[in-house]
């Protein structure tokens, strides 16, 4: 059952804004089992993180991918110039307050010419129609207390390659966390958060 919570009440559990330390959610499930706890950075900014992530990756050669996963050069130049190109739209994108039309789901941030979410809180928003709360920053670390169960997928080798490189960019500690009821507490200094709060 999602929390559902209005606008005006995240207004208020988050007003004065999220101390600079970062915030802990605490028993997180996700969609495959897993349980964790997160310590998650809401002051980072994901622009930052795409620009240094397109510096890191002329540090990236085809022949160094090809040695680590044994994919063809071809395959890994392919990968790295793919790369490269939706990282600069993404900034692009960024750049004008827009999101990389390759990694936006339909209607996801714009319904009929308006914003879908309105932030509450630096790297807090919700959304406007469902009442989700949405948590996004880097993640500082992560406890698995209970392992999930993630379905094995036949990868092709140019997604092998893909995902060796990004898993080596500073975008890879970007995540976004959707809160229902599958959380137990939200920890941000000395204020703490239960689901019950955000009803």
């Amino acid at each position: 059952m999602p929390i559902n919570a209005t606008i005006q009440a995240v207004r208020e559990i988050f007003e004065g804004g999220l101390s600079r330390d970062a915030l802990m959610i605490e028993g997180y499930n996700n969609a495959h089992g897993e349980k964790s706890n997160v310590f998650i950075d809401t002051n980072a900014q994901y622009g930052s993180l795409v620009q240094s992530s397109l510096q890191a990756l002329e540090t990236f050669d085809a022949g160094m991918i090809n040695e680590a996963t044994g994919i063809d050069e071809a395959i890994c130049q392919t990968a790295l110039d793919e790369l490269r190109t939706s990282l600069q739209n993404t900034l692009d994108k960024h750049a004008i307050g827009e999101a990389n039309d390759a990694y936006t789901h339909k209607g996801s941030n714009k319904r009929n010419g308006e914003d879908t979410y309105e932030g509450v809180a630096v790297g807090v928003k919700i959304h406007k129609e469902n009442g989700d709360i949405h948590i996004q920053g880097v993640v500082v670390n992560k406890t698995i207390v209970e392992a999930g169960q993630y379905p094995t997928r036949r990868k092709r080798a140019k997604t092998i390659a893909k995902n060796w490189i990004r898993e080596r960019l500073p975008t890879s500690k970007w995540r976004q966390y959707k809160l229902s009821h599958n959380f137990v507490t939200i920890r941000n200094g000395q204020r703490i958060f239960n689901p019950a709060d955000f009803q």
